[in-house]
């Protein structure tokens, strides 16, 4: 594979970096711009195809401009990250592998505080985004799917671990098996679109959460909460479950729940295409 040139690789130490059209022909290999990208700095890729399968393993912003692909090749992950303060941005992130033991996952994280995922795509994906001890994360508007898969097969839309105080905020999550928050402490969920999954949120270990202005629609359970205490929903919308129990909200072992609010005053979503 071709190196960096030296005039390319000096912009990228600068700090932010748009190979031209030309160079991206030459340079589908994203770990090796990662690798050639200083800490703290922005990587901006063009449209193009890129070659997943990456670690992060330092601070960095990796932004898409016109929608670039990067191609898990459907082994593994598309991104591990494992350092704090790292950013995903504009990207297409699709053909993850497609082991639940290892939890194939589009964007997979470990002990990656600050972490932001925001404004991609994922297709074809296992699971969509997993984070593990990943504290005052965001998970902002993205667009996940799933493979296509029966129910049982499938990963994950977005799942966090022992991640607290993150934000899960306007993304569109169709497809999947579950929107998972466990052991993840004073989360705030808003104005997502859950549809087409088996529970629409899923909370279990994870205290003072707030849920608002969501719309969970025709999961087979729309929210169920385990174990947790101090759990706010406010303006949500929750329809059409159909699964064999038919729950909107499920409630096992819970201490002081709010429900509240006017949800069809709100107008976050669009209805989903039936």
């Amino acid at each position: 594979m071709a190196r960096l040139s030296l005039t390319l690789l000096a912009a990228i130490l600068l700090g932010v970096v748009a190979p031209t059209a030309a160079a991206a022909q030459q340079l589908q290999d994203l770990q090796a711009l990662i690798d050639d990208t200083a800490p703290g700095a922005t990587l901006i890729l063009p449209a193009g195809t890129y070659r997943g399968g990456v670690t992060i393993n330092k601070p960095l912003t990796i932004r898409g401009s016109d929608w670039p692909v990067v191609d898990g090749g459907g082994a593994g992950s598309v991104f591990a990250v494992s350092s704090p303060d790292v950013a995903i941005e504009g990207l297409v992130i699709t053909n993850t592998g497609i082991s639940l033991d290892r939890e194939n996952a589009g964007v997979s994280s470990e002990k990656s505080p600050r972490l932001t995922v925001q404004g991609n795509r994922f297709e074809d994906v296992l699971f969509g985004v997993f984070l593990r001890t990943s504290p005052d994360a965001r998970v902002v508007d993205n667009v996940v799917g799933a493979k296509q898969f029966e129910p049982g097969r499938r990963g994950d839309g977005i799942r966090l671990w022992e991640s607290p105080d993150s934000l899960v905020q306007g993304n569109t999550i169709v497809g999947g098996r579950d929107t998972v928050l466990w052991f993840s402490n004073g989360v705030q969920v808003r104005d997502n679109f859950v549809a087409k999954g088996r529970y629409g949120l899923h909370f279990m270990y994870s205290d003072g959460a707030v849920v608002e202005g969501n719309r969970l629609e025709r999961n087979s359970v729309g929210l169920f909460s385990m174990y947790s205490s101090n759990l706010v929903l406010r303006d949500n919308v929750i329809a059409e479950n159909n699964g064999p129990s038919g729950y909107g909200v499920g409630l096992k072992d819970m201490d002081g729940v709010t429900a509240t609010g006017q949800p069809l005053h709100r107008q976050s979503h669009r209805p989903l295409p039936r």
